[in-house]
């Protein structure tokens, strides 16, 4: 009796599975991104099932494009795949979709899957600024980064105080960490440098990403006075009195971007010496001048050119009052004419000595002799 039931179970368990294997594993995977046509790709994939041609696949949710390839075998099992596609609209939703393998041995359903979307991670901006040998060419590029973010979805605007620049960016570069899965990208702007310079308004980098916008600027920022001297150095009266001429020099110093230097008067340029240092954190120029264009109280001005005054150029004039060269600026000026003009005055004071004496001895050697003429008369 038991073994006819036992024979009974057997049959109908083979007439029903007709050695059928139901699939062992199910599980469901979705695109890394969305296609340019709206829709997202789901794939389903099962395996451990016999035989191959028992399978049919079936969803939930609202899936068109349903692609069912063919199965695999695998040792004595098969594996299988089915795709279908859903909207972009349901899949950021987060909509549900699931998958359910069957054949006659039985069924099996996935997990639902689900979009998930990963918390986006804000960028580190930097922008980078052109040197000052870069403006003395007229250019002015500006590099701005942004790194370590995702998704890699941003824009990259670029401004002029309020007003857009556009055209005026090289292409974007991207490039990815795969490690991080986070991303750099990277856009150069090129304008003149006068645009920047004259416009009194920042460069503005502005980074827009998942929902938000960063931004830096960058003003160019006019050098205080003070961080560049001009020392006007006039000829020394030694030279003016002995030889009738000298220098006149003009020198100045500061951070680099001097682009030069020369003496003017009465509008027009005088031949000079010039000289840079090596650094280019100097510049002097000579001009000769004679004594009578000194004394007489001639106007020089010595202009300078500089990356970073905002006129390009300042001018610095130099004039001497009218009026004689007194002893004490002698003396005080230099030592050596201290000595020369002691030597000067001792030989002026023994010239007008010796004149006084002569003309005194004359005038009493005159009375003595016309006292001795009438004496003699008086004798004779």
């Amino acid at each position: 009796m038991c073994c006819v039931c036992v024979c009974v179970c057997v049959c109908v368990f083979v007439f029903f599975t007709g050695g059928q294997t139901k699939p062992s594993s199910i599980f469901a995977v979705s695109s890394c991104g969305a296609s340019s046509d709206g829709f997202q790709t789901l794939g389903c994939v099962t395996s451990g099932f016999s035989p191959a041609e028992s399978l049919t696949f079936s969803w939930t949710g609202d899936v068109t494009g349903k692609v069912d390839y063919p199965a695999m075998k695998s040792s004595d099992a098969y594996t299988a795949v089915s795709q279908v596609q859903v909207k972009n609209s349901d899949w950021e939703a987060k909509k549900s979709f699931t998958c359910k393998a069957t054949n006659q041995a039985g069924s099996l359903e996935s997990k639902p899957i689900q979009f998930l979307r990963a918390e986006p991670k804000p960028a580190t901006l930097l922008l980078t600024t052109p040197t000052n040998a870069e403006l003395e060419t007229g250019n002015a590029t500006f590099i701005c980064v942004a790194s370590q973010f995702s998704p890699n979805k941003f824009k990259f605007t670029w401004k002029l105080g309020d007003g857009v620049l556009s055209g005026k960016n090289r292409q974007e570069i991207v490039t990815e960490e795969k490690s991080t899965k986070t991303f750099t990208a990277v856009s150069i702007l090129e304008i003149a440098a006068n645009e920047w310079i004259y416009s009194y308004s920042p460069v503005k980098c502005e980074f827009e990403h998942s929902g938000s916008i960063e931004s830096l600027e960058a003003k160019y920022e006019v050098l205080a006075v003070d961080e560049i001297q001009v020392d006007i150095i006039p000829p020394s009266s030694e030279d003016m009195l002995v030889s009738g001429a000298g220098y006149l020099e003009c020198k100045a110093t500061g951070p680099k971007g001097f682009n030069g230097i020369r003496w003017i008067r009465n509008g027009q340029e005088l031949p000079s010496t010039d000289e840079k240092s090596d650094a280019g954190t100097s510049m002097s120029a000579k001009t000769k001048i004679t004594y009578i264009e000194w004394s007489s109280g001639t106007e020089y001005i010595c202009e300078v050119k500089h990356s970073t005054f905002v006129q390009e150029v300042k001018t610095y004039p130099y004039q001497r009052e009218n009026g004689c060269v007194l002893y004490d600026e002698l003396v005080w000026n230099n030592p050596k004419e201290e000595n020369d003009c002691n030597m000067a005055l001792t030989f002026i004071f023994l010239f007008i000595f010796s004149l006084f004496y002569c003309i005194g001895v004359t005038v009493i050697k005159v009375r003595c002799c016309q006292n001795f003429k009438n004496i003699y008369l008086l004798i004779n």
